[in-house]
């Protein structure tokens, strides 16, 4: 997967917001961060939604991913497809099938983002601070991490 391209929608410079150092309510490092944080959110929210037409799009390339960020999209694509051949056949279909499933879930997951970090009062970081709290108090009391290990 050393080449692969992973897109986004370009969605009201929601991306653009969060990550852009020249952006006062930046609060992601990279777009890999941000991709990878919409992608688990809206794998545990189950949205998952195509990306619309090849217009205005962003894309991070994959070889930018750290090993950790890499291993949660790979996760995300095990559960979600129960083939590990998208992990390990570097064939171009089933390269096209992991990119799919990762765009899509990051695709829903940044609408849920945008609701918690932009559109709440205070700044962007300081919401994801209280989004990743939520999140964890909610795993906790609905056992996601146990529903994944079951899964494996």
């Amino acid at each position: 997967m050393a080449d692969a391209r992973l897109y986004y929608e370009k969605k009201k410079e929601i991306w653009d917001k969060l990550v852009s150092p020249d952006s006062e309510i930046s609060a992601f490092d990279s777009y890999p961060d941000l991709f990878v944080l919409a992608a688990c959110t809206g794998f545990m929210n189950d949205e998952r939604k195509p990306l619309r037409g090849k217009g205005d799009r962003g894309e991070t390339l994959w070889d930018f991913y750290t090993k950790e960020q890499k291993m949660a999209i790979n996760s995300i694509v095990l559960v979600e497809s129960s083939d590990p051949k998208l992990l390990i056949d570097s064939k171009k279909e089933y390269l096209d099938k992991k990119v799919k499933i990762a765009e899509e879930y990051a695709n829903g997951g940044i609408e849920i983002l945008r609701n918690e970090l932009l559109d709440k009062p205070g700044s962007p970081l300081d919401n994801l601070i209280s989004y990743m709290n939520k999140v964890s108090k909610l795993e906790k009391k609905e056992g996601y991490l146990e529903e994944l290990e079951d899964e494996f």
